[in-house]
């Protein structure tokens, strides 16, 4: 073998290793896959980052919501009992004014019949048609039953006018510091009492007037 033979082969095999050397896993295609590979993870990182994004503003969301919700529910608890007690309140206070305003309507109602009875006896009295002889029975039967009349009328009218400032101070305490009461509603109250009590006031100072007379 000559000089020219042995060169060409020692060239040949040059070229053989390279492109050997090319395949193998320290050349270039090993890197392009390993550039490749970590392109992949950098993606799929990414992707996760978006997803953890949008599940935190999801979270964020629902959050805003819930405590949304739970300030709706504090105030419609407190709304709730503020109220319940108020009705209770009202409910006691009701019911006591309806009792001292029954027992008052009782009172009235028993004083209207007493009084126009008493009116009645009174009326019926004729001292022309007393008789010399029965005169001082006559008198003393009179003057008892005048008595009688008066301590009636008496008895009952302070009855009303007791029952009347019970029911008065308990309307009053029904009022609760900032309600809105004003002057005119006053007023109607203060008119609808004088009309309420107004034929028994009259009453009475008929039957006072008529005992003066006969006194």
């Amino acid at each position: 073998m000559d000089d020219d033979a042995v060169e060409r082969d020692a060239i040949g095999e040059a070229l053989l290793r390279r492109q050997r050397g090319a395949q193998s896993p320290g050349g270039a295609g090993f890197m392009d896959r390993q550039r490749d590979a970590l392109q992949d993870q950098v993606s799929a990182a990414m992707k996760q980052i978006e997803q953890l994004r949008l599940r935190h503003e999801q979270l964020a969301h629902e959050k805003t919501e819930v405590e949304a919700l739970l300030r709706r529910q504090s105030e419609y608890l407190t709304a709730k009992n503020l109220l319940i007690g108020q009705f209770r309140d009202d409910v006691a206070a009701l019911a006591l004014r309806e009792e001292r305003t029954g027992r008052l309507l009782e009172l009235v109602r028993e004083a209207h019949a007493s009084f126009a009875k008493a009116l009645d006896r009174l009326e019926q009295i004729d001292e022309d048609t007393w008789a010399d002889r029965s005169f001082e029975s006559e008198l003393a039967n009179a003057a008892a039953l005048v008595a009688e009349a008066k301590g009636m009328r008496d008895r009952l009218a302070a009855q009303i006018e007791a029952a009347s400032w019970r029911g008065a101070e308990g309307s009053a305490r029904t009022v609760q510091p900032g309600s809105a009461v004003d002057g005119e509603q006053l007023r109607t109250w203060a008119l609808r009492g004088l009309a309420f009590g107004a034929p028994v006031v009259g009453l009475a100072l008929l039957a006072y007037i008529l005992v003066k007379i006969l006194s």
